[in-house]
């Protein structure tokens, strides 16, 4: 709830006064009557006396012909001023309270701001903590991707190696069978006669044997 001077509280600190509210309207009647009159002063509409006791049952001023009237013969009378008096005591006594209830209710909203403001600072707090923890995080993430992307680029290096030195290798010796096959298959188609012929440098067999031994180790 929102009061006219800004501030707000929770609702269940309100508490209607009506017994207040009657003294308050009672007094200010008992006001006008005392500072508010015309010259001469207020006088009885129905015996144009003057307005000088207050009927505590019908909560009204009277005069002293009403007060001898059967309407009010049986009811508690007193001088208007001593109404007023009277009243404004009891006034006093609720403001008293008021006043008391206004200084918990200040008390309570500057505690509850207090309490929001510890809040919030502990809130900021902890973003600024999470903001640094994932700051953290994310500068040891990259470095484990460079480390782990460095260590997968020296592997690619090293297959890539192993792979074309075998490429290299396998190539000669598929080059030295294919040279080996194709005089193989020449000597397998000679006649009888020449098959048998030795090589004035070289027997075929020695020459057939030194190349079948060299198929060991390519």
């Amino acid at each position: 709830m929102i009061i006219d001077c800004g501030g707000s509280f929770p609702q269940r600190h309100l508490k209607p006064n009506r017994q207040l509210a009657n003294v308050a309207e009672v007094a200010k009647q008992l006001s006008l009557q005392l500072f508010k009159e015309p010259r001469g002063g207020r006088v009885c509409e129905k015996h144009l006396e003057a307005l000088k006791l207050f009927c505590e049952e019908d909560q009204t001023p009277i005069c002293v012909v009403c007060d001898r009237s059967k309407e009010h013969r049986a009811h508690t009378v007193v001088p208007i001023e001593e109404a007023a008096q009277e009243y404004k005591v009891q006034i006093q006594s609720h403001l008293e309270i008021l006043k008391k209830e206004r200084a918990e209710i200040l008390a309570f909203q500057s505690s509850g701001e207090m309490k929001s403001q510890e809040l919030l600072k502990e809130v900021e707090a902890e973003r600024q903590k999470v903001v640094s923890e994932f700051q953290q995080l994310c500068v040891f993430l990259e470095e484990q991707e460079r480390y782990h992307l460095g260590r997968l680029g020296e592997l690619d290096k090293a297959i890539v190696k192993v792979r074309d030195e075998n490429a290299t290798k396998y190539s000669k010796a598929l080059s030295c069978l294919s040279d080996l096959v194709c005089e193989m298959e020449g000597k397998r188609q000679q006649p009888a006669s020449e098959f048998l012929q030795v090589s004035e440098e070289q027997p075929c067999y020695s020459v057939f044997a030194k190349r079948k031994g060299g198929l060991v180790a390519p």
